[in-house]
């Protein structure tokens, strides 16, 4: 017996668990008696989460914000599912399946492992966490959310549900659930406090290894049968259909940069492939289609059919090779299916059948047309076809069906899917594309037509770095394995809002705000309300009350970068340091092991509108640096950089001009940042900070980086028409290049080429850097690395104040005819210089002006 069954006997002994329906009235009487009310309250709130997320025995479940998982793991082991792993509510700590049970069944405190995870705002995209999620194959997960659920475990749940996870929410006491939003049109109020954000119904998908996708037909009670609706008595439930779900999964699956490779399957407690079409729910739904007019039922049919078409067509025409795994039955509809994939695996129990015939009909939706392409017998596919028989896994390979017969059941074929697909994913995917196209281009039209397609194509293709990559790699004699970037990973952004970020960067935002003329003491009309940051405003007084801005908060553990275009912002902190900037300023301040500091916005123009336009990032520090001296405290370093002496590169057409806030462009390097930062000259970290104005019908191309595993993210802040490496890029969006070269072969290469290919001007930040790779815990203005230092740093606040606040108001400004300035304690005072300008252009000796789009 396994662990969590003896966790089970000891905590729900069996013959206190109650079949599923009796559940609640055993809830009420024995777990409450024997548990207590807040044990028998979760218990019941899980189950009833578990019931509306059609939990079955096929599924694997995740709690997160419980602990230790008990609550979970009873309710689970009712649905005859299995729970696989217990996250704590803010996603820094994880513990599997065995541990909990063996640490509940020896009556020991939870220990959660930190060390295996090291999140940058719940990302789930960390290798850590990723791979537990992928060895667990996690298909449902339980969060609990408190009226103080942090922006860190949304961000988990959205990246989770965006893996095809299921994603069950139980509130305590939320006021305002329309704060989670994991998805456009999953708001709905839910049962009972309890919110259930499903993506597929009859689909489950998982990721097993990298870039390959799993998808598994998932209706086992049915025996996978292709239904064209979902069977439900529940009206708040969107009707779904397995067809409808193939076609809506691999559309949007063909566009997804991160899959290479899709494997098709049965689901583990299937007893097949699939039966084909579900007879019962057709004929149900076909008897009343149409009325009694037999030509509106024929267009009603013909529409029918050619949406089921359509869905298998999905699976011919996606950009990834897919390979089947089938196992057991595979009968009618599953011989569509299979036609339709590029690659076939079959187990040796697997048997197969076109059984149209024997139900009235001739196979509708692919077998017909593909199936004779595919094995190359006309007899044969003659013979099958017309007496429906059964035919085996060694015919099925002896026909060509299938290109290979694996001992074994389910989990045989599907692994030496998933090996396959592992090793196509290898490959460039823009030269795995190709041949798909090519391949499939060729068996529709004559060879002549094939040799001219191909030619068409890789006068195209052969552009692409992944050539480039792979002869280099090739010429080193097999020194280094050749890894291919993925296309462009596209993120849409909506300012003020916070932007994704990639290691080492922590956070990053683009403040607009159209402040109208500020009163004679600066201030704005309106009033704020402690938090305004409506995206639909025309200004935002941010924490301000009458003056914009952000007065007096603490920080410790990374460094703030405030990179401003217009507008002014006074500053003060702790350490009684001060200073007012803007207009291209920008301020670099470590805060160390601690610092406390306000900026404010003050609206000194009274006769015009103060516009203004900034970037707020943040950049981790390394474990080792956390605790270092805040940077008004360090003599050497650089806190300010004055607009006048802010390096810029122009193009040689004069259409460009990039500003080098860190790091260096082809030949400009940057003011030095602060001795203990990570973009530090001499730390060698390759970090880059660039604002990048292109005029209309501009190119400019960003340099390859100088280390392998490098991540870089353009974010397209302002304008229509963006072009990044040949591909279309929305407006409003961040463009991520993960680990920009896996190797140093690929970096010498690895160049990012931007084209303005509209009528209006626009604009870019970029964010380059090699990772820390180092646990991140945040919490709120402290980011450290373990829960521990987080409640050192609350605690180090509470006692000093981080050198308590000097200044007499929370929300500090100065006089609104003064200056731009820097004082800073103990030192001169600092204003910008008269008259300054460096920069470099391409083909042109002359300094580069500073001049803005």
């Amino acid at each position: 017996m396994g662990s969590i069954e003896n966790l089970l006997l000891k905590y729900y002994p069996t013959d206190e668990i109650p079949p599923e329906n009796n559940f609640p009235r055993w809830i009420e009487t024995e777990a409450h008696s024997l548990y207590g009310p807040l044990i028998s309250t979760s218990l019941h709130r899980v189950h009833k989460a578990l019931r509306l997320a059609n939990c079955n025995a096929g599924d694997r479940v995740v709690d997160i914000g419980c602990g230790d998982g008990r609550f979970c793991t009873a309710a689970v082991k009712i649905f005859g599912a299995e729970f696989a792993l217990g996250i704590d509510s803010d996603a820094c700590a994880i513990a599997t399946a065995s541990e909990i049970a063996d640490a509940l069944a020896a009556d020991a405190s939870i220990r959660l492992d930190r060390s295996r995870v090291s999140f940058t705002h719940g990302d789930v995209r960390d290798s850590n966490i990723r791979e537990l999620i992928r060895e667990s194959r996690i298909s449902i997960a339980i969060a609990y959310l408190f009226p103080e659920f942090s922006v860190d475990l949304k961000d988990f749940l959205v990246n989770l549900y965006n893996t095809g996870c299921t994603i069950v929410a139980i509130t305590f006491d939320l006021a305002n659930i329309a704060e989670l939003r994991l998805a456009d049109g999953f708001d709905k109020a839910g049962e009972d406090g309890i919110w259930v954000y499903q993506q597929h119904e009859t689909l489950r998908t998982s990721t097993p290894v990298p870039n390959v996708l799993l998808v598994e037909l998932n209706r086992p009670a049915k025996l996978n049968a292709m239904n064209k609706t979902l069977n439900t008595t529940n009206a708040d439930v969107v009707a779904r259909s397995m067809w409808r779900e193939l076609r809506e999964l691999f559309g949007a699956v063909s566009a997804d940069a991160d899959v290479r490779c899709i494997v098709v399957s049965g689901g583990p407690h299937s007893r097949g492939f699939t039966t084909g079409l579900d007879l019962v729910d057709f004929v149900a739904d076909a008897s009343h289609v149409g009325g009694s007019d037999p030509a509106r039922a024929a267009f009603a049919f013909f529409d029918t059919v050619s949406a089921m078409q359509a869905s298998l067509t999905a699976m011919e025409t996606c950009r990834q090779p897919v390979i089947a795994a089938v196992h057991g039955a595979c009968i009618g509809a599953g011989i569509d299916l299979i036609t339709a994939c590029d690659v076939r695996y079959a187990a040796a129990d697997s048997v197969f059948s076109v059984r149209e015939v024997d139900v009235g009909l001739a196979a509708d939706v692919g077998t017909l047309q593909r199936l004779p392409k595919v094995v190359g017998n006309a007899s044969w596919v003659h013979e099958v076809c017309f007496t429906a028989r059964a035919f085996s896994a060694s015919e099925a390979l002896s026909q060509q069906l299938v290109s290979k017969v694996v001992d074994g059941g389910h989990d045989a074929v599907v692994k030496a899917a998933i090996a396959t697909a592992a090793l196509i994913s290898e490959k460039s995917p823009v030269a795995v594309t190709g041949t798909k196209n090519v391949l499939k281009f060729s068996r529709d039209h004559s060879v002549e037509d094939g040799l001219k397609y191909v030619a068409v194509w890789n006068s195209a293709m052969t552009q692409t770095e992944d050539l480039r990559v792979a002869i280099a790699t090739s010429l080193s004699k097999g020194a280094e394995k050749p890894r291919f970037a993925n296309r462009l990973v596209v993120h849409a952004i909506s300012p003020p809002a916070p932007m994704p970020t990639q290691d080492p960067f922590l956070f990053a935002v683009y403040h607009k705000d159209a402040y109208p003329a500020g009163d004679a003491k600066m201030q704005a009309p309106k009033r704020g309300n402690g938090a305004d940051f409506d995206p639909q405003a025309k200004y935002r007084m941010y924490h301000g009350d009458r003056i914009p801005g952000f007065p007096q908060h603490p920080h410790r553990g990374f460094e703030t970068i405030t990179c401003t275009l217009e507008g002014l912002i006074d500053h003060t902190d702790s350490l009684g340091c001060a200073g007012r900037y803007g207009n291209g300023d920008v301020q670099w301040m470590t805060a160390g092991k601690g610092i406390v500091h306000g900026e404010m916005f003050p609206l000194v123009n009274s006769d015009k509108p103060n516009n203004s336009r900034l970037f707020q990032l943040w950049i981790n520090l390394p474990k080792k640096s956390k605790m270092t001296k805040p940077a008004h405290q360090q003599k050497k370093n650089a806190v300010m950089q004055w607009s006048e002496n802010v390096p810029l590169h122009k193009s040689a057409d004069g259409k460009v001009v990039a500003k080098v806030w860190a790091g260096s462009l082809h030949g400009v390097a940057a003011l030095p940042a602060p001795k203990d930062s990570w973009a530090a000259r001499d730390a060698g970290n390759d970090v880059h900070i660039y604002h990048v104005a292109m005029q209309p019908g501009s190119k400019y191309t960003l340099p390859p980086p100088a280390r392998a595993g490098a991540n870089r993210t353009v974010y397209f802040v302002e304008g229509a028409r963006l072009r990044i490496d040949g591909e279309d890029v929305p407006r409003h969006s961040a463009v991520e290049f993960r680990q920009l070269a896996q190797t140093s072969t690929a970096a010498a290469t690895a160049t990012t080429v931007l084209e303005n290919h509209g009528h209006d001007a626009v604009e870019l930040l970029v964010l380059q850097g090699m990772p820390i790779r180092e646990p991140v815990v945040q919490h709120g203005p402290f980011v450290m690395s373990s829960r521990e230092e987080i409640a050192q740093a609350f605690s180090d606040y509470q006692r000093t104040q981080f050198g308590g606040w000097p200044w007499p108001d929370d929300a500090m400004v100065f006089a609104k005819d003064e200056g731009r300035f820097l004082k800073i304690k103990g030192r001169k005072r600092e204003t910008p210089p008269a008259s300054s300008t460096t920069g470099k252009s391409e083909g042109n000796s002359a300094d580069a002006k500073k001049d803005e789009l």
